[in-house]
């Protein structure tokens, strides 16, 4: 019985049963370390979308301001254009990424009707974290620069106007981090007088969801 076990024991490779126990061992951690990254990724997902759905991206657009051109033209010099340039801020809690801008200032008659006459979009890809800002600029049509001229010359005359019918207009559509889509829209009025441009208070120019 002994001489058995014996030779039993001698056409057993030890060495061969070790590495069939570290491959079971190995595959038995690898997949419950797969298992457990995976866990872990679901819940930094989670908790990511949890942070930006309490702490969403909001801009702000403020500080807009007309910069005029060369008027008259200076020879031998390149004419510098009739602008508008106003201030965007990411006040909110992440980051927001600027999908499309709309940006127009033209001549609006009394009554404001409810649906603003937009000027073409652009497509853009811009991101914002948060507490950062940017400036965006429009070049004025001619036939607005001529208007504007024409209030300064009435102005200059003694002219009492001061508010204009010249809107500066627009919307922002942007994302956050978990692709949900967001817009910024804003009206502001021509003061001729200071310069200025003035918040129209309506919630169907100026809003934000």
């Amino acid at each position: 019985m002994v001489c058995t076990i014996t030779n039993i024991l001698s056409r057993i490779d030890f060495t061969e049963i070790a590495t069939v126990v570290m491959a079971i061992f190995t595959g038995c951690l690898w997949c419950s370390t797969r298992k457990l990254w995976k866990m872990t990724e679901k819940s930094i997902k989670l908790g990511r979308d949890e942070f930006i759905a309490t702490h969403p991206p909001k801009l702000r657009v403020h500080s807009v301001f007309l910069e005029k051109g060369t008027d008259p033209p200076i020879i031998g010099s390149k004419n510098k254009v009739w602008n508008i340039q106003c201030f965007v801020d990411n006040i909110g809690g992440s980051t927001a990424i600027i999908k499309e801008r709309n940006l127009t200032f033209k001549k609006i008659e009394n009554p404001m009707p409810p649906l603003l006459d937009f000027d073409k979009s652009i497509l853009i890809e811009k991101t914002l974290a948060s507490g950062e800002g940017t400036i965006e600029s429009l070049i004025i049509d001619d036939n607005v620069v001529n208007i504007l001229r024409l209030y300064e010359t009435q102005l200059g005359g003694g002219s009492q106007m001061s508010n204009t019918n010249l809107y500066f207009f627009g919307y922002i559509d942007y994302q956050d981090n978990i692709k949900t889509m967001r817009r910024i829209a804003f009206c502001r009025q021509f003061n001729i007088k200071t310069k200025r441009f003035t918040k129209v208070e309506d919630e169907d120019y100026e809003y934000s969801y």
